[in-house]
């Protein structure tokens, strides 16, 4: 179990970059221990490269390392992976995918057992697929961001004020006031993003960075079948990590290691991974890396605007400082841009069919509304439609009778 942030006590800055340096090589070594096989994912991020080159630096033979690449500027990272491939000397295995990779979605659906609409299980099945067939085991860098405070959100968190309810109280007021059709568009989206920082629940300051539906979209989205769990919300199984803790970051990063770590990455890799019968290990999770971790205020691991700032300036030894400081992109798959394009098809004949409809969870106005307003560009929706997409995949696989047409 790890230690509360409440117990957090400033360290000496100076001894906390080696002592970190330690921990990782110490997870990393017990992790390369097999008699299989072992290679790594390597997405060209600061994690992954970390792990990457300390396993280099163990290994008595080139490491083979795998990545994942699209065509769409701003998803791809190969160029990056591809240079910290040549830095530490690995044997690197590229997979590019194109928008006919989402053939695998009724695959997934079976696999995962539940409706599990992280875009990004995609490019990780298939990258455990790829890398499956040269080794047995892969280490990856799973675990960094939540531990050592490397997403942007967490920057966001830390800036929050009773200063910042002011315009969130004052957009709560004009939201209530707009005609629906406003309230569906960007400038009601945006409204409802202010909204949710005027309330008090840090639970709710932090929702628009957690949640594809947003409190005041459903009502107006949600169907007959949905319609009776308004009276409360998911936003309050993440309130009590925040219960205590003075430091917003601190309480976003807590919540996130009790839920979007463990129910959403952690089984992403897992299931993605043992579908092809291929172990993944994450020493970026090895317990005194984490406990160690957990005890620093949140300070000590991001200052000056930058993310994972003492993670970063750690590895400065390891790894070029373009692949260290360079924008964070996460591991992304371009849905959106593939549901305004070869995806669009898809999205419409699971979303307007009569199955869907007769399960009565969205309301069909909306849901026409918000294929439309996705597809023209309009209105970004493209984490709803596919939350839905993925649902609807789910239904017709576990849920619906045997002899039902798919």
């Amino acid at each position: 179990r790890l230690p509360h942030p409440r117990q957090a006590r400033p360290r000496k800055q100076a001894d906390l970059a080696a002592e970190f340096l330690a921990l990782v090589e110490d997870a990393v070594r017990v992790r390369m221990v097999a008699d299989v096989p072992v290679g790594a994912l390597l997405s060209g991020g600061v994690d992954s490269s970390t792990v990457v080159a300390m396993m280099a630096r163990m290994s008595g033979r080139p490491i083979k390392t795998f990545s994942v690449g699209f065509d769409e500027p701003g998803y791809d990272e190969t160029a990056y992976a591809r240079q910290v491939a040549d830095h530490v000397g690995s044997d690197h295995h590229v997979l590019r995918l194109g928008p006919d990779c989402t053939d695998i979605l009724p695959k997934l659906a079976w696999h995962y057992g539940e409706p599990f609409a992280d875009p990004s299980a995609i490019a990780t099945t298939l990258v455990s697929e790829f890398a499956r067939r040269e080794v047995t085991v892969v280490l990856n860098g799973d675990g960094g961001d939540e531990s050592m405070l490397g997403y942007p959100r967490y920057q966001r968190a830390l800036e929050w004020s009773g200063e910042m309810n002011r315009p969130g109280r004052l957009a709560a007021r004009l939201l209530a006031h707009l005609p629906l059709a406003l309230q569906r568009g960007r400038i009601g989206r945006k409204l409802g993003f202010l909204a949710a920082k005027a309330d008090e629940r840090a639970s709710r300051r932090y929702a628009p960075s957690l949640m594809y539906f947003q409190e005041n979209e459903k009502p107006d989205a949600y169907g007959a079948a949905l319609r009776p769990f308004l009276d409360r919300s998911s936003l309050d199984l993440i309130e009590p990590y925040f219960t205590g803790i003075q430091s917003g970051a601190a309480g976003a990063a807590w919540a996130d290691l009790h839920t979007y770590l463990p129910d959403d990455l952690l089984v992403k890799v897992d299931v993605a991974s043992m579908a092809f019968g291929l172990e993944a290990r994450s020493p970026l999770l090895d317990h005194p890396l984490m406990e160690w971790a957990a005890l620093l205020p949140a300070e000590q691991k991001m200052w000056g605007g930058e993310t994972k700032a003492l993670f970063k300036a750690a590895i400065e030894p390891l790894l070029p400082r373009e692949v260290i400081y360079r924008p964070k992109m996460g591991f992304g798959v371009p849905v959106d841009r593939w549901l305004q394009g070869p995806l669009k098809p898809l999205a419409y004949d699971l979303l307007t069919s009569e199955r869907f409809r007769a399960r009565g969870l969205i309301r069909p106005d909306w849901m026409e509304w918000a294929l439309e307003a996705n597809s023209s560009g309009r209105a970004t929706l493209w984490h709803r439609i596919w939350a839905l997409m993925v649902m609807e995949l789910w239904y017709r696989t576990w849920i619906d009778p045997a002899t039902s047409p798919v």
